[in-house]
């Protein structure tokens, strides 16, 4: 890997972390709109059992603990609800499913390439490599205010 690349990487895992924070803002402004019990309902219903264990075992009671793909998954299995109350087409789902796979490839092609240097500090992240939802127009438009 050269250096042009660790530098690369490392810029977009700071983006990631900050697509996180305002996926979490956007989340928690519409998903108690949803529910009375948004957080079992809309949040802890949709989850993975490992993301589940997760939230269990790190005590986390706020999206803002959740990480990026967490808040997608969160974000997808809610998007019909979102979608009706936000006015976001199809075309704004699509976008943020194609960019998830994207990124979704580079998260396995990094995670390769740290098992093929036993060297490299492999260290825990609040994030995943997944997308920036936030540059969906309409996710840009509600996150932002």
């Amino acid at each position: 890997m050269t250096d042009k690349s660790v530098v690369f990487q490392g810029e977009l895992s700071r983006l990631l972390v900050d697509v996180a924070g305002k996926l979490a803002v956007f989340l928690e402004r519409v998903l108690p709109q949803l529910s009375d019990d948004w957080w079992q309902e809309t949040v802890l219903n949709n989850l993975s059992i490992s993301q589940k264990r997760q939230i269990d075992q790190r005590n986390i009671t706020t999206l803002n603990g959740l990480d990026t793909a967490g808040l997608l998954k969160v974000l997808d299995q809610n998007w019909y609800e979102i979608s009706s109350q936000m006015g976001f087409t199809r075309e704004d789902r699509n976008f943020v499913k194609e960019t998830a796979v994207t990124l979704w490839k580079f998260r396995q092609a990094t995670m390769n390439h740290l098992q093929a240097v036993p060297t490299a500090p492999v260290r825990e992240r609040r994030f995943s490599y997944y997308p920036p939802p936030i540059l969906c127009p309409a996710l840009r438009f509600s996150a932002n205010s």
